[in-house]
């Protein structure tokens, strides 16, 4: 494939991601659950997603999928911003979301990892 052909699909993988990431967002705020920790669960989604097609090694579609669907699903802007809130509010409680993101991400990838190994 052409590079052109690349950024395309990443560019439309990319962009279905950041459509599942607001819908994260949106069915956290329908249940009136705090929207920080749909940030929290995109990144271990994305994470997941992106050691399980790793794993499964599906050429360039693995790297299209890591970088394209679940690079837009997971986010370290949202993560810099919750955390800066965290902060300005004076909340005790911001290394746990710092936690929560870094721990919970690293954990996703590798149980996605490993599920696609053994899978494929």
């Amino acid at each position: 494939m052409t590079s052109l052909m690349s950024v395309a699909a990443i560019g439309a993988l990319g962009a279905a991601g950041a459509l599942v990431r607001y819908g994260l967002l949106l069915w956290f705020r329908a249940a009136h659950w705090p929207s920080t920790y749909s940030t929290v669960l995109a990144n271990i989604i994305g994470s997941a997603g992106a050691g399980l097609v790793i794993a499964a090694d599906g050429g360039m579609w693995s790297w299209w999928l890591a970088a394209g669907l679940f690079g837009a699903i997971t986010t370290l802007s949202t993560v810099a911003v919750d955390v800066a809130e965290e902060l300005r509010l004076r909340r005790k409680s911001w290394w746990a979301l710092v936690l929560w993101h870094v721990l919970g991400s690293l954990v996703g990838f590798l149980v996605g990892f490993q599920i696609g190994a053994l899978a494929f």
